[in-house]
């Protein structure tokens, strides 16, 4: 069995930005060598400015940004320019097989299979525990 790993950068996890590393450089440097901007979309989050810098470097690149939205947000709530962009609902069923499908598409490797059903509702649950 051939197993197929993806860098992901988060630009708010200490995980990606690691002590002593200089931040901005560091976000900076994955910004140019990204193929994908994922942004996860909230009511707090879309009000910092960092989103809409991390998406206008993938703008400028051409590459696909895909807003996804939770909790108590819809992509029909976006604001400008964020809802220019083809994005989706966390909550609405086959959306997640259609990222993970695009993803895939892009990296080119065979679509992973995953129950996402069950993903839903562990978001689901997670959404009660942070109310």
């Amino acid at each position: 069995m051939l197993l197929f790993s993806v860098d992901v950068f988060v630009s708010s996890d200490d995980q990606s930005i690691t002590l002593g590393n200089k931040w901005l450089e560091t976000v900076s440097n994955n910004l140019e060598k990204c193929i994908f901007i994922i942004v996860l979309c909230s009511q707090e989050s879309i009000k910092k400015p960092w989103i809409n810098f991390e998406c206008g470097a993938g703008w400028t690149r051409k590459i696909p940004i895909i807003p996804i939205c939770h909790f108590n947000l819809t992509v029909a709530n976006l604001p400008i320019p964020l809802n220019l962009l083809q994005g989706f609902d966390i909550q609405k069923q086959g959306k997640l097989t259609e990222l993970i499908s695009r993803i895939a598409k892009e990296i080119n490797i065979d679509t992973l299979k995953f129950d996402e059903p069950s993903i839903l509702k562990e978001i689901e649950k997670l959404k009660k525990i942070i109310r």
